[in-house]
């Protein structure tokens, strides 16, 4: 991590507060010692699917992984994951079964790109493709890496590019004749057609396809695989004959481990589940995009979508393998109600006391930022001043919600501040930063300060507290993001 790390502990060097002998609190045995500053991810118009039925595609002939693919779809909806992941945002019990098992015969391209693949599933459900090939539709998932994803850091996370849709126009009809022409020449067996039983705009089938190795997917413009970034798993909407349809692809790449792969197919099932719908259109989004009081956090990452699954996905942590009952890999998803009481805001949470960070609203200031040049307007949001040459020195809390050995806190400066959608760079300035201490345990405070010395490209900076650090290029240590605005 560019200009970062943890800095030596140096009252002398620490600010104000820390010259002043300022409060720096106390170990305390009431769990957590503070008011937790966490974000929330929005519920926006609450649109979620609350009796999902799970529809398997795959290739047996092409994946050997295909029995594994409809066993999953068959166990999650009813298992302890899936309850914790998503009852909280209005989910129930998935469902699915042999009848919402889909085996293709005829193999899909040996390239394929994203829009290719919505289009593939439009023509499958027996719809039409409108403006000659080219249904509306962002882009896949970028910026951190995804479920079980090998993808180093510093191509994936806080300096990645923004998500956005693609300027590809209509893709080639030759690349879906193996699946366009299976569909209408009978050779595949039909998909169970998509069913709203309210007569409303929900529609409860998530078709989950499972794109086997012999397939590589690219990106529309360059025509880079998305296994070069270590693995690819979205989902999106379709549109067949008027309907917004779900749909999640899996893609298998040669780097990742089946685990690997069931971990993404978690992370898409939960996400097609309280976020169907996501962007495609303005009045049914899902759980999707932090407060703005937080959005220092959708910049640090560079996801300004973030979705629940999205929001743990940097944590090495958040991969496990669940129980016997349902033996697969999963990731764990973000739990508002986790994250504002002070606990591991990543669920199902693992054993052990959590323990983290946080700010105090109370010396942060309100003001707005100029996004314009990405595209994002003039959004307002919370943060601390920081004129260049002016040091700004402001508190953090370490807080558990159980007894816990001492922990230690660092920093991250990013170099970059945002990346656009055409992948243009902006410089996040520089500074230097200090904490007067960097080890501590529930109740107690450290004093940061922040001079900068060169101001962000776009007028402000982020930078992270940082703590629990682990091992593999592929995560980042758990962090607590903030905005510095360079006027």
């Amino acid at each position: 991590m560019p200009d970062g790390g943890v800095p030596e502990a140096s009252a002398d060097d620490a600010g104000d507060g820390a010259d002043d002998g300022g409060d720096h609190g106390a170990v305390s045995a009431i769990y957590p010692a503070f008011p937790v500053d966490m974000p929330q991810v929005l519920a926006n118009q609450g649109v979620v699917l609350s009796s999902p039925v799970i529809v398997t595609v795959t290739w047996p002939a092409e994946d050997p992984n295909a029995a594994t693919w409809d066993a999953f779809g068959d166990a999650i909806g009813g298992s302890s994951y899936w309850n914790a992941a998503t009852s909280e945002y209005g989910v129930g019990a998935a469902t699915s079964g042999r009848a919402n098992h889909v085996h293709m015969v005829v193999p899909l391209p040996k390239t394929i790109n994203y829009y290719d693949l919505q289009n593939f599933v439009v023509l499958s459900l027996g719809g039409t493709l409108p403006d000659a090939g080219a249904p509306e539709a962002g882009a896949p998932e970028g910026g951190a890496p995804e479920a079980g994803s090998d993808a180093g850091a510093p191509d994936a996370g806080p300096d990645a590019a923004l998500e956005g849709g693609s300027d590809a126009g209509a893709p080639d009809a030759a690349a879906l004749e193996g699946g366009s022409d299976a569909v209408e020449g009978g050779a595949n067996p039909p998909w169970p057609p998509p069913i709203s039983p309210r007569g409303g705009d929900e529609i409860p089938i998530v078709y989950a396809i499972f794109i086997p190795a012999s397939t590589v997917v690219n990106e529309p413009d360059t025509v880079r695989s998305f296994c070069e970034d270590g693995g690819l798993g979205f989902h999106d909407t379709a549109i067949v004959n008027g309907k917004l349809v779900p749909y999640a692809i899996i893609a298998a790449c040669p780097s990742q481990t089946l685990t690997q792969l069931e971990q993404s197919a978690a992370h898409e099932y939960v996400e097609a589940a309280t976020d169907p719908f996501g962007a495609e259109t303005t009045n049914l989004v899902g759980y999707n995009g932090f407060d703005s009081d937080h959005l220092g956090w959708s910049l640090y990452t560079g996801q300004f979508g973030n979705e629940t699954a999205d929001a743990c996905e940097n944590w090495a942590d958040s991969y496990y393998v669940e129980s016997s009952k349902f033996p697969y890999g999963v990731q764990r998803v973000w739990s508002n109600a986790h994250a504002i009481a002070g606990h591991d805001p990543c669920v199902p949470v693992p054993n052990g006391a959590y323990f983290g960070m946080t700010f105090f609203p109370s010396q942060e200031s309100t003001f707005s930022l100029d996004l314009s040049a990405v595209g994002m307007g003039l959004p307002t949001t919370r943060g601390f001043h920081a004129p260049v040459g002016q040091p700004v020195t402001f508190q953090v809390g370490f807080y558990s919600d159980g007894p816990t050995e001492p922990w230690t806190i660092g920093y991250d400066f990013p170099s970059v501040t945002l990346q656009d959608e055409n992948y243009r760079s902006y410089s996040n300035g520089a500074a230097t930063v200090t904490i007067d201490k960097t080890s501590g345990q529930n109740g107690e405070k450290a004093f940061v300060t922040v001079t900068a010395t060169r101001a962000g490209r776009l007028g402000f900076q982020r930078m992270a507290i940082t703590w629990d650090p682990v091992a593999g290029a592929a995560y980042y240590p758990h962090y607590q993001p903030i905005i510095l605005l360079n006027k």
